[in-house]
């Protein structure tokens, strides 16, 4: 039911939130429903605009019935009320082939749903999980998840572009102008910061920038880029004294720089 043309918004929804699998609440977005009764239309044969469209409407009227988004009500409507309101309807106006059809989609979106939660061994999927197809994600989890001592999978994708992000990011927190020399003419003390190498197990998720935590392979990393640059008499700070404004927060202006480079990825 892929490849047909996709509805823009007609009118104001009555319905303003709609809650998510992962049990977020997000606006609700009226042509998601035109969209779909259109793509089991066309699975039928019966490629109809203005039919979807008034199928749709019927739709968002049973959920105002039914006490969705009608002023004193705080019945937020799931996916799945939705989606079976949709069959209802599609019954109710005698396309019992598309209702059919629709009901098909349903199951297949169940399937692949369920072997995506499979693969991550997770019980609710994310937004990004969504985007990866199901061979995609078998080889994300074959060689890039990571996996706790009994090797089972730790975290999804989302967390492993987060996971990189905050690695590539590292660098530029240490060329800050608070930090970092261009002259190269200062001194530091380079055996102390080597010796937290023995500590990083100690110091996982313990420092964060922005809302982003550094697991202990952020903070080998972190060891590593520090000493490379106070070899050559670039840092203007103590390796003790870094830790230090990370944990005041001094350096939490470079959550956005994480951000932006998770976004090159997930975009």
């Amino acid at each position: 039911m892929a490849g047909v043309t996709e509805f823009n918004d007609s009118k104001d929804n009555l319905i303003m939130n709609i809650k998510k699998r992962d049990g977020r609440v997000v606006n609700f977005t009226h042509s998601k429903i035109s969209n779909a009764i259109y793509k089991a239309l066309v699975a039928t044969g019966k490629a109809d605009y203005p039919l979807a469209e008034r199928l749709a409407n019927r739709v968002i009227e049973k959920m105002v019935q039914h006490g969705y988004g009608s002023t004193g009500k705080v019945a937020i409507a799931s996916v799945e009320d939705v989606q079976d309101m949709v069959e209802s309807i599609l019954i109710e106006e005698g396309l019992s082939e598309t209702a059919k059809a629709y009901i098909l989609y349903r199951h297949e979106r169940r399937k692949v749903r369920d072997e995506k939660m499979r693969i991550l061994n997770k019980k609710v999927l994310d937004e990004v999980d969504k985007v990866f197809d199901i061979n995609s994600l078998r080889v994300l989890a074959a060689r890039y998840l990571l996996r706790d001592n009994n090797g089972e999978i730790i975290e999804g994708p989302k967390q492993m572009f987060e996971r990189v992000a905050i690695l590539v990011a590292l660098p530029d927190v240490l060329h800050d102008s608070q930090l970092f020399n261009l002259i190269g003419d200062h001194n530091q003390n380079i055996e102390e910061a080597e010796k937290y190498y023995a500590k990083i197990d100690d110091f996982d998720l313990k420092l964060k920038i922005g809302d982003y935590y550094l697991n202990k392979y952020h903070f080998e990393s972190l060891i590593r880029h520090y000493v490379s640059l106070a070899k050559i008499g670039r840092m203007n700070v103590g390796f003790k004294e870094l830790l230090r404004m990370m944990a005041e927060g001094k350096l939490s202006v470079y959550e956005e720089r994480i951000k932006e480079y998770y976004n090159l990825m997930v975009s």
